[in-house]
């Protein structure tokens, strides 16, 4: 499994949340001073597709998203340097220092089988190999070696689980049929961190029926392809 790109929502400067109904803006890199004469600025790229900085592409930066199209765009080591068009010397560019720069997600091109943006794992459900509830994904840290994800139980407390394949496990997007879906839920946590088991059996029935009509709708059976909503994983660092 592979992800990409750390996850910024558009905020309400109020919460700090993503405004509701707003785009979903991922971060490409950070801006951290100008340099030379000719309105460049030191790019940090925080996207494993760095080919996706190019010259003419629609950016937007700050937290106000604003968007800009990136004039020129050169490597420097591990760094960028990058121009964005109309701001031809340091003085005008220097406003975008110490800033992100963002693309909206409904803007990035389809991965591969396998691979997932950050945002799109950010919130899922954590459960363990057996299937019992481990806590939230709330964070995914990247240390250029594998990202790292940060797991929260209802308690508060924390766990680590590198992204490698000997830890994650799964991320359970693609059924057969309904059958498929449900029996592993039938003994264990099901959809949304319900306990399947816990419930009585009117419970249970009222939980299927009302799955298999959301998911399904008029079809009798057969595949259904879904969303991430559970990551899989073994073992931890705490």
């Amino acid at each position: 499994m592979r992800s990409e790109d750390p996850q910024d929502s558009q905020q309400d400067s109020s919460t700090g949340s993503p405004a509701p109904g707003g785009p979903v803006f991922i971060a490409l890199g950070f801006l951290r001073r100008t340099h030379g004469i000719n309105g460049e600025l030191v790019l940090d790229p925080l996207t494993d597709f760095p080919e996706r900085l190019r010259a003419g592409r629609l950016v937007y930066v700050g937290e106000n998203h604003e968007e800009h199209k990136l004039g020129s765009v050169r490597q420097a080591d591990k760094s960028y340097l990058i121009t964005l068009r109309g701001y031809k010397t340091p003085e005008d560019a220097a406003q975008f220092r110490n800033t992100y720069i963002y693309a909206r997600a409904d803007e990035l091109p389809r991965l591969g089988e396998g691979e997932y943006y950050h945002h799109q794992l950010i919130g899922l459900a954590v459960v363990d190999e057996n299937g019992s509830p481990l806590g939230e994904l709330v964070e995914i840290i990247q240390t250029g070696a594998n990202d790292v994800y940060v797991v929260r139980s209802e308690n508060g407390s924390e766990q680590l689980f590198p992204a490698i394949e000997e830890v994650i496990l799964e991320i359970p997007t693609r059924f057969k049929n309904f059958d498929d879906y449900w029996i592993p839920y039938s003994s264990g946590v099901g959809p949304q961190g319900v306990y399947v088991d816990t419930l009585s059996q009117e419970q249970r029935d009222a939980l299927r029926d009302n799955l298999r009509k959301r998911l399904l709708g008029d079809r009798a059976d057969g595949e259904i392809v879904l969303s991430a909503k559970a990551l899989a994983v073994r073992g931890c660092v705490r």
